[in-house]
């Protein structure tokens, strides 16, 4: 697969996203069934986080790659420290996701949330 996405690439990603969410207002709004509803929330979820992984991966092959090439330390250091910052939002997120301690439940409950 060439991971070299465009930013045409990336808002067509994103503008096929805006029209899910759309579609899923309009679920809210029709009052469809709960399951259906979220279920076309966590295809809009990981559609995002498709185009999360595809812009980390340009950043990673153009910007980090050239402070790389550049010889800078600071440039390298820069560059390290803003993916290490990032990698640690998906961590925190990733676990804050699986178990979401969801105000309204029950003492004791959590929230278990299942992703592919």
């Amino acid at each position: 697969m060439n991971h070299k996405v465009s930013h045409k690439e990336h808002i067509n990603r994103l503008k096929k996203i805006e029209g899910q969410i759309r579609g899923i207002s309009r679920m809210v709004e029709e009052q469809r069934y709960c399951i259906d509803i979220i279920t076309q929330i966590n295809a809009a979820m990981a559609a995002l986080q498709r185009v999360q992984e595809l812009i980390l991966r340009r950043h990673l092959e153009s910007c980090v790659a050239e402070a790389i090439r550049s010889g800078s330390e600071k440039e390298q250091a820069l560059k390290l420290d803003e993916v290490m910052e990032v990698l640690s939002q998906f961590k925190r997120e990733s676990l804050e996701t699986k178990y979401d301690k969801r105000p309204g439940l029950p003492n004791g409950f959590t929230a278990r949330i299942y992703s592919s």
